[in-house]
């Protein structure tokens, strides 16, 4: 992980009214580096995602995505420029197959995108990529079963195959294992742990065993700052994170 920074954030603000949800937020992702955000309920991670996204405009600062400002960017232009993520509630079409959704992720990303009028079947370049992606995944067996038949796990692991299918440079994951049971969670860490090096990654975890299993790096948010940056044993022993964000999970991480 060297060279210039897949994802450069620099004193980013962004308010609500009188509520300030970021604080000069200042972040910075290596090439191939797996980010972790953690923090409490309102510590501004969420916001941060959809204001590097562009769904959300800054108020003031700056993003730089592989040598690119795209602080005034929209968001089409940021994922032409190789940028996916996820969301907390899955965004599927859960009346069509795993297929035909994934066949929708692969058109968005072709030069078929704006012939949305035509027939799936039309698009038979679409069809061996789209196979070649459900095997490596292990979901072929389901490619003609409805989304919404799907357990939630796997609707999670879906979304993830979707955003894969843009083959992003920089990928955001928004609580990934959010909602799932033990097995389940364990499937998705599989399945993130899976992916290219080369793939740049961002993701906001609440679950911290999730967290460490994942990250090169981990930034802990609180109140819209970053609090503090580092490896797993700068975050366990940063006594400002225990007091003011693990609190009653302090006690599991040092037995851990």
């Amino acid at each position: 992980m060297s060279g210039a920074p897949t994802l450069s954030i620099e004193a980013l603000n962004k308010s609500f009214g009188a509520l300030r949800v970021l604080v000069d937020v200042d972040l910075s992702v290596a090439a191939g580096e797996r980010r972790v955000l953690i923090g409490p309920n309102g510590a501004g991670k969420t916001t941060l995602f959809n204001v590097v996204t562009g769904l959300l405009a800054a108020d003031s600062g700056s993003i730089t995505m592989l040598g690119h400002d795209i602080t005034r960017l929209p968001t089409h232009r940021r994922v032409s420029l190789g940028l996916a993520r996820t969301f907390q509630i899955t965004a599927l079409f859960p009346n069509l197959t795993l297929r035909r959704n994934l066949l929708l992720a692969l058109q968005g990303c072709s030069r078929t995108k704006f012939s949305m009028l035509r027939p799936m079947s039309a698009q038979a370049q679409l069809l061996g990529p789209a196979e070649e992606l459900l095997e490596q995944w292990d979901m072929a067996d389901q490619r003609d079963a409805l989304v919404k038949e799907l357990s939630y796990g796997e609707q999670r692991q879906v979304e993830i195959l979707l955003a894969i299918a843009q083959r992003p440079k920089l990928l955001l994951l928004d609580e990934p294992t959010a909602g799932l049971s033990p097995a389940e969670t364990a499937r998705v860490v599989e399945v993130i742990r899976a992916l290219p090096r080369e793939l740049t990654m961002l993701l906001i975890e609440h679950d911290m065993d999730v967290a460490f299993q994942l990250a090169d790096t981990i930034s802990v948010l609180h109140m819209g700052q970053v609090l503090v940056t580092g490896d797993r044993q700068t975050v366990q022993l940063d006594q400002r994170v225990r007091e003011i964000y693990l609190g009653q999970v302090a006690e599991k991480l040092a037995l851990s």
